[in-house]
């Protein structure tokens, strides 16, 4: 089974109400790193681009977008604003998504991080 596949899978066994802010989530980051592979690490769906670089995942409550950085997070001040957010996860809901711009500047961080690395 390939690591789409696997995430394929994870998404199938997400409730309902999560999915369809995940799989756009997930869209989204492909779209701004076409070269990024994706499997599941640690029980959530990653992807990795030169070492680990970002994931996403649901609970009960809610969906997280896992930028694999604390720092990062704490760093971004008021583009988190309305969000719960602590170390490296930001949480978020369906009606209350990611803006693109957000997860856009966290996945070029990422990047950075990691090919610099």
């Amino acid at each position: 089974m390939s690591g789409s596949d696997d995430v394929d899978e994870y998404l199938t066994g997400v409730p309902l109400e999560f999915r369809g802010a995940l799989q756009e989530l997930r869209e989204t980051i492909q779209r701004l790193d076409p070269e990024a592979t994706e499997r599941i690490s640690y029980r959530i769906p990653t992807f990795f681009d030169h070492g680990m670089l970002v994931g996403f995942g649901a609970q009960s409550t809610g969906c997280s977008f896992y930028t694999l950085r604390p720092g990062l997070v704490s760093s971004l001040g008021e583009e988190l604003a309305g969000f719960d957010a602590s170390g490296g996860t930001i949480r978020f809901t369906p009606s209350h998504p990611l803006p693109e711009s957000l997860v856009r500047t966290i996945v070029a961080n990422r990047l950075a991080d990691n090919r610099s690395a």
